[in-house]
């Protein structure tokens, strides 16, 4: 049977640590508590701003490392409300300005100085990656276009074609955005022999566009070709190929990506 004991003023039990090792282990715990709680406190409290040195969006998750379900514009303020490490990494849960919850974000990618610049959360800063998005087309002359933003400098009217490989951009339109350091020379990465519509082969300057925002949605690094001067801009594979679906509501006139 164990032994029990009890501990009297100016006494100590057989086999029992000393009155000091005891006080000593209280004081230990009640700093420990104290520190941690004010850890958690100083984090909760905390606000910074997107900082992601990769200059891209910065992807927030479910949870740490998990399944991605938006992302957030450098400069963008966010508030820290729990942080937690994963493998040795730091990761935080963090709401908007006005503190409603987000997801979890890299630490290492959050810029908390105090003197960071406050920037407001808007639509525009956010990227909804949610199971479907609904973006309204608008009637061009008969023909239903879908506005695309390139590279989050200009919006241009696109016209959804599955049957062309790489999204296609007409060349006096590419001119116009090298002129305006939209499409820049490092962009070019090659010639590609492309098979037009009519069944002949033409070859054509390969590009890549760092980003196509349809509605909400970012796409980052998609292919794009130089049309015909005379074509019209193509949404093709290069970025439909990007999602799990995509349809046409001819009712609504509404693109449908899944």
């Amino acid at each position: 049977m164990p032994t029990a004991f009890r501990i009297y003023p100016d006494t100590e039990p057989h086999n029992a640590a000393p009155k000091q090792f005891w006080r000593a282990l209280l004081l230990v715990l009640s700093i420990s508590a104290a520190f941690f709680g004010g850890l958690n406190d100083t984090w909760a409290q905390e606000r910074c701003r997107v900082a992601d040195p990769t200059g891209t969006p910065l992807n927030v998750r479910t949870s740490p490392d998990g399944k991605i379900v938006l992302t957030l514009k450098n400069e963008v303020l966010v508030t820290v409300l729990d942080h937690s490490s994963n493998y040795g990494k730091d990761w935080v849960y963090v709401g908007d300005a006005e503190r409603v919850p987000l997801g979890w974000v890299f630490r290492d990618y959050l810029d908390c100085n105090r003197n960071a610049r406050e920037t407001p959360l808007s639509p525009t800063n956010l990227t909804s990656t949610s199971s479907h998005i609904i973006v309204q087309l608008k009637n061009d002359g008969g023909i239903f276009v879908v506005p695309v933003e390139i590279n989050s400098a200009i919006t241009l009217d696109f016209i959804i074609d599955s049957g062309a490989s790489d999204v296609s951009v007409p060349a006096d339109v590419v001119s116009t955005l090298i002129r305006t350091g939209t499409i820049q020379d490092t962009d070019f990465i090659g010639t590609q022999t492309y098979t037009l519509a009519d069944g002949s082969e033409a070859p054509s300057d390969v590009f890549i566009i760092r980003s196509l925002k349809v509605g909400n949605h970012i796409i980052e690094n998609v292919r794009g070709r130089i049309g015909s001067a005379q074509g019209s801009l193509l949404l093709g594979q290069s970025f439909l190929h990007n999602f799990k679906s995509w349809s046409i509501d001819n009712t609504k006139h509404e693109l449908i990506l899944e």
